[in-house]
């Protein structure tokens, strides 16, 4: 599972950074030239040294596993927004609001929980999401939509 993780993060990773610089969101150095996104990859592979560097593998995976847990539950509360600004239509979901937030009262609680057991890791997932968050309103809105 590990492993799988691990390649998927390592082929695709780069190339999103690619297209975030192609939609002006990175600089313009991580472009993809070629067939191999070569700056991205190199900015991943430091970036992968350095938490390797300053965490444990129990650590890292902590953390990651919170992160994305958190991530996917403010994912699927966006259905609850989209919903309620473009109306049923846009986003028909059998049984309705049922499955959206029984994902995310239930990724919320194994969040809360994980984060009893390892504050520390947790901690530092917060910090990531609110950074990401900064970064992102920081932007000026014709580069979010």
């Amino acid at each position: 599972s590990l492993f799988t993780s691990i390649s998927a993060m390592t082929m695709l990773g780069p190339r999103v950074y690619a297209k975030m610089a192609d939609d002006g969101l990175l600089p313009g150095w991580f472009r993809l030239r070629g067939e191999v996104p070569r700056a991205a990859i190199g900015l991943q592979t430091v970036l992968a040294l350095v938490v390797i560097g300053v965490s444990g593998l129990r650590e890292l995976l902590s953390y990651l596993g919170f992160t994305l847990s958190v991530s996917a539950a403010l994912t699927v509360a966006t259905i609850f927004w989209i919903r309620r600004r473009e109306g049923a239509a846009a986003l028909p979901i059998p049984a309705y609001p049922l499955p959206p937030l029984l994902f995310v009262g239930g990724t919320l609680l194994f969040a809360t929980l994980a984060a009893f057991r390892n504050p520390w890791e947790c901690v530092a997932g917060v910090v990531t999401i609110l950074a990401g968050l900064v970064v992102y309103w920081a932007m000026p809105k014709e580069e979010r939509e």
